[in-house]
C-alpha cells in the first residue's frame, strides 16, 4: 500500500507543473522545484516511519512537530498536507512576475529547500529512515 501511495504522491506533484508552465521557468528553478518535491517525498516517508513507530511501539519517543498535523498524525493527513502545500507552492511561484522580480523564485526555492534539507537531516538524526522497495 505504501508503494502505491508514494507513487500517487509523486505522480500528482510531478503532473501539476507539466499541466501549467514549468518549462517557462529557468533550468535552475525547475531543478530547485524538483528538489523541493524530492525532499517532500523523503520527509513524508520519514514521517510515515514515525507513524509506524507510534503504531507498533507504545514507548515510541518520536512525535510530529508540525503544528498542523499534531503529534500523532495519520498517513493520509500527511499525504494530503504535502500534496496541498506542493500544489500551492507551485502556483504561488508560477505567478511571480520574473520581469519585475527576477530572482524571487530562485531565492524562495533555495530557502525552502534549505529548510527541508535541515528537516530531513533532523529526522534522520532522530532515527527516522526512508527506503524504496520494489
Amino acid at each position: 500500500m505504501k508503494k502505491y501511495i508514494i507513487t500517487l504522491f509523486v505522480a500528482l506533484l510531478l503532473s501539476t507543473p507539466s499541466q501549467a508552465k514549468l518549462e517557462d521557468w529557468s533550468k535552475r528553478d525547475q531543478t530547485l522545484f524538483r528538489t523541493y518535491i524530492a525532499l517532500n517525498a523523503i520527509d513524508t516517508m520519514q514521517t510515515w516511519d514515525m507513524i509506524d513507530c507510534q503504531k507498533h511501539n507504545y514507548k515510541c519517543p518520536l512525535r510530529e512537530k508540525n503544528i498542523i498535523l499534531g503529534p500523532y498524525p495519520h498517513k493520509v493527513d500527511v499525504l494530503m498536507l504535502k500534496i496541498g502545500t506542493g500544489y500551492a507552492m507551485y502556483h504561488i511561484l508560477d505567478n511571480i512576475d520574473e520581469k519585475k522580480h527576477p530572482r524571487v523564485r530562485t531565492i524562495t526555492l533555495s530557502l525552502v529547500n534549505a529548510m527541508y534539507i535541515n528537516t530531513v537531516h533532523n529526522n534522520y538524526e532522530a532515527g527516522l529512515r526512508f527506503n524504496f522497495t520494489f
